[in-house]
């Protein structure tokens, strides 16, 4: 099951990081300031989708154990770096797009950075709220 779930993650993570390259890059004519407030929303959800299905290309459910009441905790051991690493990766390739944008007539706003900063640990959150329901769930069920 996890070597599925990490198949269709690598797939949605690549279409995800092209999908914020192609619309982050991309010219626009509107007014900056008009719609400043759905850009944000739109940086937090493109970060958000990219973080989540990053998260599970690289998680692991190996040390849950049928018997343990501690699974929730198992598994926010074994996978807490790779959460670290999808806030930042997501961070640095944010901050470089903004970087860059400049060269392809957009403009450069640093409240983009922290707008991906926050869907990408929003996403983190939420898939640790997702695990212990789930874990909750799947182990009731097996008992």
């Amino acid at each position: 099951m996890q070597k599925t779930i990490r198949r269709i993650a690598i797939v949605l993570t690549i279409l995800t990081l092209i999908l914020v390259n192609v619309f982050s890059l991309k010219q626009t004519i509107s007014n900056p300031v008009v719609s400043s407030m759905n850009d944000k929303v739109g940086h937090f959800l493109a970060y958000f989708a990219f973080s989540f299905f990053l998260f599970f290309c690289f998680f692991s459910i190996k040390t849950l154990k049928q018997s343990s009441e501690n699974n929730f905790y198992l598994f926010f051991k074994s996978n807490w770096i790779i959460s670290l690493n999808c806030i930042l990766l997501s961070t640095i390739i944010g901050s470089l797009i903004e970087i860059i944008q400049p060269f392809f007539q957009r403009f450069r706003d640093p409240i983009d950075v922290l707008a991906d900063f926050l869907g990408s640990l929003s996403a983190q959150i939420f898939i640790y709220i997702l695990a212990l329901f789930f874990i909750k769930v799947w182990f009731k069920k097996k008992k």
